[in-house]
């Protein structure tokens, strides 16, 4: 059986390592999905593990579908009341491919209808977010994918994150690009403009080994061949491959309200001992650990000043402090091209959100 694991924009890199880690074999990447093969143990060591992915998606069924007559037929032929625990309320998506069924939408209504009559439903309940199954159609060319969202609300929102400040960067993508930095442990990791706490979290947990999924509910959790004996080994297991080591890792931001925020989010995460937060204003200097360090961070870009605000110093100066240490830097800054574009940087394009975003990095000698 396939898997397909949904990822941020040019991620699928990082979740083909993740899988590797886990002794998954990769089937075939896209910029924003892999598919892999699976067994139930493996969507629960993923939807647990993963820091990269967004959604994880059993594929229970798989046709070659050329019109909507086959589409219902089809559907309607699944036993869906042998996977589920509740069966009658569920949410529909579609992604058409290069297929002879172009229409996501009729795709999804023809589907819906179908199951509906396969359940013996005859109108549609009300959907509750917390009790409905995801079912994923992924046509691609004539070949039908019927998914099931195993995970339920996506993997990028964080259990510990609770306080946020204006435009946020994504917990999952805040895991990339730390991966991306090549961050070593036993090296000080600097955020000048931490906001939240996201990358300075997302650091502790990556660096003392903890499941970025430990406490949550997963949809897997109310299928009918879910095998809670399993899954507590799986728990297990991780609590005791935790690190408790300390790290250095620096906090710092301007705004003292946010900075509260991140001390929060840090306290939910149980990993505020190894960072440390700091009031300070970035332009006060980063001198601190002699330039043997990881600077990582996800500067100012409008989304959180006046659009008339000149952001060219700002910028300058991380440039120069990113040719003296490590790290890298996540912006939508429209000139940083201008101040990277060296041979001591590499780049790569991402999204935060619908935001079109650049990530400046330098890779350590």
């Amino acid at each position: 059986m396939q898997i397909l694991i949904t990822c941020p924009f040019w991620c699928a890199s990082l979740l083909t390592k993740e899988l590797k880690r886990l002794n998954l074999p990769l089937i075939e990447s896209h910029p924003t999905a892999v598919l892999s093969e699976w067994t139930w143990k493996d969507i629960y060591r993923i939807n647990l593990w993963s820091r990269i992915a967004n959604k994880v998606y059993a594929v229970m069924w798989e046709e070659s579908i050329t019109n909507f007559d086959q589409l219902f037929d089809f559907i309607l032929s699944l036993n869906w009341n042998s996977l589920f625990i509740q069966t009658t309320q569920f949410s529909l998506h579609a992604t058409c491919k290069n297929s002879q069924i172009m229409s996501e939408k009729s795709l999804v209504s023809v589907a819906h209808k179908a199951i509906l009559t396969s359940l013996n439903i005859l109108e549609d309940t009300k959907t509750d977010p917390e009790k409905s199954q995801e079912v994923f159609l992924f046509m691609s060319g004539n070949n039908l994918k019927v998914c099931i969202n195993t995970s339920w609300a996506s993997l990028h929102q964080r259990w510990w994150r609770t306080q946020t400040g204006p435009a946020p960067l994504k917990e999952n993508l805040a895991a990339a690009i730390i991966l991306l930095s090549w961050w070593k442990f036993n090296k000080p990791l600097i955020d000048p403009f931490c906001g939240s706490g996201t990358i300075a979290v997302e650091a502790a947990l990556l660096a003392r080994n903890i499941a970025p999924w430990k406490h949550r509910k997963f949809a897997f959790q109310q299928f009918k061949n879910f095998d809670f004996n399993i899954w507590n080994e799986i728990l297990l297991d991780a609590k005791n491959s935790e690190y408790n080591n300390n790290y250095q890792i620096v906090a710092r931001d301007i705004d003292e309200k946010v900075l509260g925020y991140a001390k929060i989010n840090a306290e939910n995460a149980w990993v505020s001992d190894c960072i440390s937060f700091e009031h300070q204003d970035f332009q006060s200097g980063l001198m601190l650990f002699e330039w043997d360090f990881w600077l990582i961070t996800n500067p100012p870009y409008w989304k959180r000043l006046n659009a008339n605000e000149d952001l060219a110093p700002l910028y300058e100066k991380l440039a120069d402090y990113l040719k003296e240490c490590y790290g890298g830097i996540i912006s939508s800054y429209p000139w940083m091209w201008k101040l990277f574009n060296s041979k001591h940087f590499s780049h790569k394009q991402l999204y935060n959100w619908a935001d079109e975003v650049e990530f400046y990095r330098k890779k350590p000698v």
